[in-house]
């Protein structure tokens, strides 16, 4: 058997590897790196993909949230309230009951009851209607209304109440009503409250009703807060009720814009009825100095 060999460059010989067949197995140097090649051209566009699912349709019901329910979007009712909303209620079921002047509801979606009737959120409206947060005197006080919040610091709220009294006879004098909240954080601040009667019998003065504004401003950023009322109405202390008939929100700006075009409207009302009485209308009352609420939207 043979063995061959081979000289290194230093004159050194060393034995060689080959294969069965005598093939040279030996290991060459690692050379240089060559050049980059070419690049290629670019493939061709694949095909379009199937068109995905967008938003279900039809659409939720109001403030229904849009879920992934295995793996498909579907709407679903929100826990806790709608997060869209800037104020919910969250003890509907403790907070009052539904009731009309002389009857009382039990209804499965007290919410969706009072947003049906004619009331919620029509200060114009003036029958006793809506969800009663006080009544029957003082025999119906129910739990504070516990409201959660969204987004408004710096913002105005106006809550609307319809209200009632009554007595059994008399003539004795009366006292316009006045609803007294009392909130649990003190960076909701009262701005205004307006109260109309829309109705006095004249004959007896058994009765009377009307409707409520009380408006307010957060003066911080609140996610939270308890709403607790008292009233009153001098002389008509044997059946009284409040009803809570909805809400507004609305920017500082907005709110001083349309209370500054309600007062002009009232100056120009004011001239119209001087102007008819044969008095002059030629006074230009200083702007702010004169202001009657009107309880319309």
């Amino acid at each position: 058997m043979a063995i061959l060999y081979g000289t290194q460059s230093n004159g050194e010989t060393l034995p060689v590897l080959v294969d069965q067949f005598g093939n040279l197995l030996a290991k060459g140097i690692d050379g240089t790196a060559g050049e980059n090649g070419e690049k290629g051209d670019k493939g061709d566009k694949g095909e379009t993909g199937a068109q995905g699912e967008g938003v279900p349709k039809p659409y939720g019901n109001n403030y229904q949230v849009l879920t992934i329910v295995d793996g498909v979007p579907a709407w679903a009712d929100s826990t806790g309230g709608s997060p869209r909303e800037a104020l919910t209620l969250k003890n509907w079921n403790g907070a009052g009951q539904c009731v009309d002047w002389s009857n009382t509801y039990q209804p499965e979606d007290k919410y969706q009851w009072c947003q049906e009737q004619s009331s919620w959120n029509n200060p114009a409206f003036t029958e006793y209607i809506g969800y009663q947060i006080i009544g029957n005197g003082s025999s119906f006080y129910p739990d504070p209304m516990e409201l959660e919040f969204n987004g408004v610091f710096g913002k105005v709220l106006t809550m609307f109440y319809c209200l009632k009294g009554y007595r059994a006879s008399g003539n004795a004098g009366w006292s316009s009503p006045v609803i007294t909240p009392t909130w649990s954080d003190s960076n909701i601040v009262s701005v205004n409250s307006v109260y109309v009667p829309a109705s006095l019998e004249a004959r007896k003065f058994t009765w009377i009703q009307g409707v409520g504004q009380l408006t307010f401003i957060f003066n911080r950023e609140v996610t939270e807060a308890t709403l607790s009322h008292s009233f009153s109405c001098g002389g008509f202390d044997e059946n009284q009720g409040v009803c809570w008939c909805g809400w507004e929100l609305q920017d500082a700006g907005n709110y001083a814009v349309n209370k500054q075009i309600r007062v002009e409207n009232q100056f120009k009302e004011l001239r119209a009825k001087l102007a008819l009485s044969g008095v002059s209308t030629d006074i230009d009352f200083p702007q702010g100095e004169f202001e009657t609420e009107a309880v319309t939207p």
